[in-house]
C-alpha cells in the first residue's frame, strides 16, 4: 500500500484553509506587511512617555499579534497539510522567522516597562480612560512573553 499525495486526496476530506486565507498569494501579502510592522516596531523607538501611549502600544501590538496568529496558522496547517512540499516547508520556516521577531517585540516591550522609574506607571494608571485596557493588554503580552 501506498502512502497518497496531498493533491491525490479528495477536497471534501481535506482541511478549508480559505477562511484564514483565500490564496497563497494572499498569505504572502499578509505575510509581507507583518514582517513590516514588526521591524518597524523593532527598529523603532518605543514611548512610554504617558498612558495613552502606553495604551497605543498595547494595541498596536495586540491588533500585531493577531495578524501574526493568522498568518502563522496558515503557514502551519499548509505544512501539516503536506510536510514533503519544498513550498510549504518555505512558508513555515519563514513563519518561524515571524515568531522569533514577535518574541523580541515582546521581550522588548516587557523590559522598557520594567525600565520605568517606580511610580511611573501607576501614574499612568490613574487616567481612568487607560487604565483597564493597559492592564487587560499588559496580561496577554506578559503572558506571550513567558510563555515563548
Amino acid at each position: 500500500m501506498s502512502l497518497i499525495t496531498r493533491k491525490d486526496v479528495p477536497l471534501e476530506e481535506t482541511w478549508d484553509l480559505t477562511h484564514i486565507f483565500a490564496s497563497d498569494e494572499e498569505w504572502e501579502m499578509s505575510y509581507i506587511q507583518v514582517d513590516q510592522d514588526l521591524n518597524e516596531i523593532l527598529h523603532g523607538t518605543v514611548h512610554l512617555d504617558s498612558g495613552k501611549s502606553i495604551l497605543e502600544l498595547l494595541h498596536r501590538y495586540d491588533r500585531l499579534m493577531e495578524k501574526f496568529s493568522r498568518t502563522s496558522s496558515y503557514a502551519f496547517y499548509k505544512y501539516s497539510e503536506d510536510g514533503t512540499d519544498s513550498d510549504n516547508q518555505k512558508m513555515k520556516g519563514r513563519s518561524q522567522t515571524l515568531a522569533k521577531k514577535t518574541y523580541n517585540i515582546s521581550t522588548m516591550i516587557v523590559n522598557r516597562f520594567l525600565q520605568l522609574p517606580k511610580g511611573v506607571l501607576k501614574k499612568y494608571m490613574e487616567e481612568e480612560k487607560v487604565r483597564k485596557p493597559i492592564i487587560d493588554l499588559w496580561k496577554k503580552l506578559r503572558r506571550f512573553a513567558i510563555i515563548h
